[in-house]
């Protein structure tokens, strides 16, 4: 019965231990906010609401080494 106990919290344990070894990975793109503010504040002006279902995108630009 010991065994059985022992073996769901084994594999828990293997599972999450798998998951903490992973390196965090970060999307290729980002949301362009510079282009969604331009649209919002167009869309203000005319009386429009604006509800994005996919937001505009662009390349991330690369991280410098600080």
């Amino acid at each position: 019965m010991k065994t059985l106990t022992l073996l769901p919290v084994a594999a828990l344990a293997l599972l999450l231990t798998a998951c903490a070894s992973t390196p965090a990975q970060r999307s290729p793109t980002e949301i362009d906010a510079q282009y969604v503010t331009s649209v919002e504040r167009s869309a203000e002006r005319v009386g429009v609401d604006v509800v994005w279902v996919n937001p505009p995108r662009k390349a991330r630009q690369p991280e410098e080494d600080g």
